[in-house]
């Protein structure tokens, strides 16, 4: 087997910085078909798979789940807090009573819809403790990766291309039968 021109890591860096096969294959003397036979294979166990590259996109939509969830849980501690403010004495509680009346219809379950709204607030607290930590999460394990493989290319690059040679088979195979 012949020594390629250029590793793999910097074959899909050159890629990753927006230069097309042919681009490729002219700036490091490869033929086209080489460089875009390369790319594929490198792509293969990537494509539905979250990489380096992607992890910042991914995190943002669980950012912005998070905190789409976080307004809904706001409402729902709004109308929980009016819906106690309605259960109470005195001119506020009417007040209150009378409002949410025009919103619900003539005398709602108020005791009922209290309970439906507090245990929403504790699912929606729920959900908010799971995506922040699932953002944490991706957060830690894509500066792991990014740290690993930069500490791996400093010591060995020809290491570092295999090592991710390797894992992009594994994920291509887990991939093939279904296992992610």
């Amino acid at each position: 087997m012949r020594p390629r021109k250029i590793s793999d890591t910097e074959l899909w860096e050159l890629a990753e910085q927006g230069l097309g096969p042919t681009a490729i294959a002219q700036r490091v003397g490869m033929a086209k078909s080489s460089v875009h036979q390369r790319l594929q294979q490198l792509r293969l166990g990537i494509n539905k798979n979250a990489t380096m590259h992607h992890a910042g996109e991914i995190l943002q939509l669980k950012i912005n789940l998070w905190q789409e969830m976080a307004a809904n849980h706001r409402q729902a501690t709004a109308f929980r807090d009016r819906l106690l403010r309605a259960l109470g004495e005195g001119e506020a509680a009417k007040e209150e009573r009378k409002k949410l009346e025009e919103v619900l219809g003539e005398n709602p379950p108020y005791a009922d819809l209290y309970q439906k709204a507090v245990a929403e607030c504790r699912h929606g607290n729920g959900l908010l403790l799971k995506a922040q930590r699932d953002v944490i999460a991706a957060q830690e394990q894509a500066e792991f990766q990014k740290e690993t493989i930069e500490a791996i290319r400093r010591v060995n690059p020809e290491v570092a291309d295999q090592i991710l040679q390797a894992l992009l088979e594994a994920s291509a195979i887990r991939s093939a039968i279904g296992w992610c």
